[in-house]
């Protein structure tokens, strides 16, 4: 039996690219904001749960049916990732999430 890692699903086409194409993210963000982007890409690909990415998102915030986690990777380059969760009982309720949007 197999287990499941943290799922990502892209927003959009340009998204996606940049998320699994190194040339089109360095051409994208450039070579050093491409490097950490990449790496934080790494990090959620290697992780079962939210709670479980390296360094954590730098702000949680709680929404009606869900959770907007922002990840900073480079100095002024944040990804705004978001969440659903069906029921929310306390706020550390994210680090259990195991699809990131």
């Amino acid at each position: 039996m197999g287990f499941e890692l943290l799922e990502l699903s892209f927003s959009t086409e340009l998204m996606r690219n940049i998320s699994l194409n190194q040339s089109d993210c360095y051409k994208a963000i450039g070579i050093n904001n491409g490097q950490n982007y990449i790496s934080l890409i790494a990090d959620f690909r290697a992780s079962m749960f939210a709670g479980e990415v390296p360094g954590g998102p730098t702000l949680v915030n709680q929404k009606s049916k869900g959770y907007e986690l922002i990840w900073k990777f480079s100095d002024g380059c944040e990804l705004v990732t978001s969440t659903t969760v069906s029921a929310s009982i306390n706020f550390d309720d994210w680090k259990q999430i195991y699809r990131i949007n």
